[in-house]
């Protein structure tokens, strides 16, 4: 579910930082996420994962929050 957070606030083009103050983590955790994020869905960059096709992206984060 975090990872959801985050990976929205990246599509509005929000920097780790700003992520960070709006979700009140660390830029450490949101470095976490992000690097989650970009591995489980293969993307290169931060701009590839802001542009993914919402519909996978929500099954990708949901199935992990179950596991």
């Amino acid at each position: 579910m975090r990872e959801q957070e985050v990976l929205l606030r990246i599509r509005q083009g929000k920097t780790n930082k700003q992520i960070a103050l709006e979700l009140g983590i660390s830029g450490f955790t949101v470095r976490d996420h992000v690097s989650a994020l970009l591995k489980k869905l293969s993307a290169s960059n931060r701009t590839e994962l802001a542009i993914m096709e919402t519909p996978y992206i929500s099954r990708v984060c949901k199935k992990d929050s179950h596991e």
